[in-house]
């Protein structure tokens, strides 16, 4: 269980440093600075979390995710030209993080059984993936992004185009 939850919490890190990225591109300048500092952050600590197994620095990590939280909230507030459905969302997948960081010294080390980790990382990635993906879509960068389900290809006169 302990692993699960290791991972799920560099999951929902991974998330939220690609959402704070993202929203970074079209942000208005003060704001570009704090968003691209806080999702390079995260992407690092939650991979480096993945390699090593643990999370590095837990009560850092913590006071990180805090300070994210409360730095950003009043230029989501404040700021236009920030997206606050995508720093809802991200702010939602770092409050998940420093849940899932405060509950890590009260688990007990027990036998991993693969199963189990494996329903518990995929469980945490899709909720991750459940929130990420439409807050991601929600910036400027998603906006830019080609619409899904299209590829360049152009149907023939009369075609389908499959």
């Amino acid at each position: 269980m302990r692993a699960a939850l290791h991972a799920c919490t560099a999951i929902a890190a991974l998330g939220a440093g690609i959402v704070h990225l993202g929203a970074a591109v079209g942000a208005p300048v003060p704001a570009v600075a704090a968003l691209v500092i806080l999702g390079a952050a995260e992407l690092g600590w939650a991979l480096a979390a993945l390699r090593l197994g643990r999370p590095p620095a837990p009560r850092a990590a913590l006071a990180v995710a805090v300070i994210g939280l409360l730095a950003l909230a009043p230029l989501a507030l404040g700021e236009a030209g920030l997206h606050v459905g995508a720093l809802l969302g991200a702010a939602s997948l770092q409050l998940l993080a420093a849940v899932l960081l405060a509950l890590r010294p009260r688990l007990r080390e027990s036998p991993e059984r693969p199963v189990r980790y494996l329903v518990g990382v995929l469980a945490g990635a899709l909720l991750v993936g459940a929130v990420a993906t439409p807050s991601l879509a929600a910036t400027a960068a998603g906006g830019a992004a080609v619409p899904h389900g299209e590829h360049g290809v152009e149907a023939p006169a009369g075609g389908h185009g499959h």
